[in-house]
């Protein structure tokens, strides 16, 4: 990242410990583990970081995209793939080297 820059997403992270976890255990490893980020970074010297949860919203996500229309969010798309292409982004994925988000259009 470069000096100043913020690095955001609008995907929840909690949906990775509540699929490897039982629910409850899943939400409180979800939140033992941000704090002991956000602690661990800030006695270290790291990148501030901050967590938020929110529930989904259609007015949020209006929101959202008219940030990006406006450039105030600029989303960091790493391929482009189309349906027909669909095995050969899974793998894009699985290889774990994503610069950014793996685009599959419709048509």
């Amino acid at each position: 990242m470069y000096d100043g820059a913020s690095y955001v997403t609008i995907v929840t992270p909690k949906v990775t410990f509540l699929s490897k976890f039982p629910p409850i255990l899943g939400a409180i490893a979800y939140s033992w583990f941000y704090r002991f980020k956000i602690i661990t970074n800030r006695i270290l010297g790291g990148r501030g970081f901050y967590y938020s949860t929110a529930n989904p919203s259609g007015k949020i996500l209006q929101v959202v995209s008219e940030m990006v229309d406006r450039g105030e969010i600029k989303p960091v798309i790493d391929a482009v793939y189309g349906l027909d292409e669909i095995v050969a982004a899974h793998q894009h994925v699985e290889e774990g080297h994503t610069r950014g988000k793996v685009v599959v259009t419709m048509p």
